[in-house]
């Protein structure tokens, strides 16, 4: 007579937490199908930290530690007394007394010479598996016996009996060969019953007992799956599943039904807790289903990891992980150089800092890499130290991290094949005002493949037009501008960006036979980075450039007259969509210092952020916070601005945000005052204007003058570079 395949369940410790719990698991085992049941536990909740909490204390010569040990026997004896008959409950009691014993002379010898290390942590953290597999086996066996729930034995199977792995780099790796001999030593090929077996623990090539790390329990279950050539494994938790999106935050999140064994791994890797991804490892191997079921509802919906899943849907699950820093190594000296991403990583790798997710430019002129928050500093620190030499050569221009971050991932296998997703993706994050601070963490393949696709030598002219603010795309410039692609753009991002960044973009142009044309990066619509080319070009020379450069600015301080306080202006503002989600992006100057890095370098100097005096109007201690924790608190600073306004007026002036460069390469940004009769005075409410002082126009300063923001004088910026293109590329308009 054949028998039936094994399956596999594991229970964690909510799942044991109490007699209610074992009686619950019981319950969960006598409705399974006639067969063979493999049946791994954890210790019952909470025991695994109490255990080491002994540790910790005898570490510490903290005698508290007896206390301790007196408890965790109260609970499982208060269990047994419940679960098991009178004789067995004493049996039970005399064999976890044995343990005590032994755990007690173990914690003497840790509180004498103050140490533990980690064989002796590793033995003692094995004990709450020993325990509840016990309890449990006893109390099943009985069970089984009486009421005929199930047929065959029950019986109790050690994994230090059976399991052998050794720890390296990635952490346990199972010895499968040598396990799977002992496994077959350990149970007959014509076992039928059930087997009742402890989790998280194993033993070494020596056969000194070691743990599975945590997790160590679920993974133990895939490993017994594995060992056992499963059917099925099954994973009881204290959820229905593994849910589209966590719920404290969705609170309509559903079940998913099925998954993929990849999309699983990548729920789990990006912060989905119900399952580990290298508890899936022994599993994948030999395509053994996967189910996360509910221990409290076992009827309830369940998720199915498999490796063809039959669910069509796109998008599975969304998820993150919080408390992210992004690191970001950048310099064109990078370009070009092997060995670069290997000393990165290998530094931090060194330091035992974990990178969480890493992320390259296509043209090699920055890495960028996720890590915890708490380890943002030591990262700095390591990486600046590794690359001393380049920084001090200029060869890297910036070690830099941003702190207030998470990741967010969008996990489906048929994403691949829908386009539009990513646009969904984007779209809804704006619409929610939730910037993106690297776009190349999700879409570097995208914009590859995009390039790759224009790029074509059959298409005699390739133009790609960037109509984001995105960093991480114009990174891309100088990629696209060597490959033949030209590239029109209103994004600041690259002609603002460290001179060595600057200088390659020109390089790439020229080396490309490209054309790079960038009007809308000034002024929008306006013909401000023209006017200030057709003035050098005919020979003129420009000693000043000033102006208005920002409509939202503009705005604001056309609109203040002192009648309203200068905070609920901005809050205005915002509503009628006139500045950025974060109004601090407007209020900082950057902007404004962007646009006056672009016209000094048009005017030949090698001007740096760094160089640029800016006057923020964010009030110390709001730049960093929630942006209604900024609106909320800026009202407190509205005395300030109020008295600036009044002096103003009371002299006959009035205040505007103004950008200031001279020929010298001195560049200021702030709030100056102005006669009424001046022009930037009379200007409309979001305008532009720019003056330009030259050696011809020196009396009479030239002036262009006109909306400087908003979606048409934008569109028609971009469109004007575009017929630009095509009568550079011959076309006749």
């Amino acid at each position: 007579m054949s028998l039936s395949p094994w399956v596999v369940h594991k229970f964690g410790g909510s799942s044991v937490a109490d007699a209610a719990c074992f009686e619950r698991v019981a319950a969960i085992l006598d409705a399974q199908p006639t067969g063979r049941l493999g049946v791994v536990l954890s210790a019952c909740k909470g025991v695994t930290d109490a255990l080491l909490a002994l540790v910790a204390q005898a570490e510490r010569q903290d005698a508290g530690y007896k206390a301790g040990l007196d408890a965790l026997r109260e609970r499982h004896a208060k269990i047994a007394s419940t679960l098991l008959s009178a004789q067995n409950a004493q049996q039970y009691m005399a064999r976890f007394d044995s343990d005590r014993q032994d755990i007690d002379g173990i914690l003497q010898a840790v509180r004498l010479t103050r140490s533990a290390g980690r064989h002796i942590t590793d033995l003692i953290a094995g004990f709450g598996e020993i325990w509840s597999t016990r309890l449990f086996r006893e109390f099943y066996a009985s069970r089984v016996q009486t009421a005929k729930t199930r047929s065959g034995t029950v019986r109790w199977l050690d994994a230090r009996e059976v399991v052998v792995i050794e720890w390296g780099p990635l952490g346990p790796a199972v010895q499968w060969e040598e396990s799977r001999r002992r496994m077959q030593s350990a149970v007959s090929a014509d076992f039928a019953g059930t087997l009742i077996i402890t989790g998280f623990i194993a033993v070494d090539r020596r056969g000194v007992q070691t743990t599975l790390g945590r997790n160590g329990s679920d993974f133990s279950g895939s490993i017994f799956g594995s060992l056992l050539d499963a059917a099925e494994i099954h994973i009881w938790t204290d959820v229905d599943g593994v849910l589209s999106a966590d719920p404290r935050r969705v609170p309509d999140a559903q079940v998913i039904d099925s998954l993929s064994y990849n999309e699983a791994m990548e729920l789990a890797y990006f912060g989905a807790k119900v399952i580990h991804p290298q508890t899936m490892a022994p599993a994948v191997g030999r395509e053994i289903p996967i189910w996360i079921r509910n221990t409290f509802a076992p009827d309830n919906a369940a998720t199915l990891i498999c490796a063809q899943p039959k669910s069509a849907l796109a998008v599975k699950g969304i998820t993150s992980i919080e408390n992210i820093a992004l690191l970001n190594l950048e310099g064109a000296g990078m370009i070009g150089v092997p060995g670069t991403a290997s000393r990165l990583f290998g530094a931090l790798r060194e330091e035992g800092i974990s990178v969480v997710l890493i992320s390259q430019g296509s043209s090699e002129h920055s890495i960028c890499c996720a890590v915890p928050r708490e380890q943002a500093d030591r990262a700095v620190a390591t990486v600046r130290a590794a690359f001393a030499r380049e920084l001090g050569e200029g060869q890297i221009q910036s070690v830099e991290v941003d702190r207030e971050l998470a990741i967010l991932a969008v996990v489906g296998d048929g994403m691949a094949g829908i386009p539009g997703i990513a646009a969904k993706v984007f779209n809804a994050l704006g619409t929610a005002a939730v910037a993106s601070s690297d776009w190349s963490l999700i879409t570097i393949k995208i914009l590859q493949s995009f390039a790759n696709h224009v790029g074509v030598d059959y298409l005699p002219n390739r133009v790609i037009i960037d109509c984001t603010a995105s960093g991480e795309v114009a990174k891309h410039y100088p990629a696209w501008l060597a490959a033949g692609i030209h590239v029109v753009t209103p994004n600041k991002k690259a002609n603002s960006a460290p001179m060595a960044f600057y200088r390659s973009l020109r390089d790439a142009r020229r080396d490309g036979g490209t054309h790079y044309l960038y009007e809308a990066t000034v002024g929008a619509g306006l013909p401000v980075i023209q006017t200030l080319r057709d003035l050098r070009e005919t020979g003129d020379e420009v000693t000043s450039i000033e102006g208005i450069f920002s409509g939202t600015l503009a705005y604001l301080f056309n609109v203040y007259d002192g009648s309203r306080s200068f905070s609920e202006i901005v809050v205005d503002a915002k509503q009628r969509g006139y500045t950025e989600p974060d109004p601090r992006d407007d209020l900082s100057g950057m902007d404004v210092a962007r646009k006056l890095i672009i016209l000094g370098r048009e005017m030949g100097l090698s001007l740096e952020m760094s160089e640029v005096q800016v006057e923020s109007l964010v009030p110390a201690g709001l730049e960093q916070g929630s942006i209604e924790e900024f609106l909320t608190r800026l009202p407190q600073y509205d005395g300030t601005m109020k008295a600036r306004f009044e002096a103003a007026r009371a002299r006959g002036k009035v205040l505007r945000y103004v950008g200031r460069l001279t020929a010298s390469g001195t560049a200021t940004v702030g709030v100056v005052e102005f006669d009424a009769k001046h022009a930037f005075a009379n200007i409309a409410l979001t305008d532009n204007v720019v003056r330009f002082a030259t050696a011809r126009y020196n009396n009479n300063p030239l002036i262009v003058q006109g909306p400087g923001a908003g979606p048409e004088v934008t569109a028609g910026g971009i469109f004007a570079d575009l017929l630009r293109l095509s009568a550079y590329l011959g076309a006749r308009l």
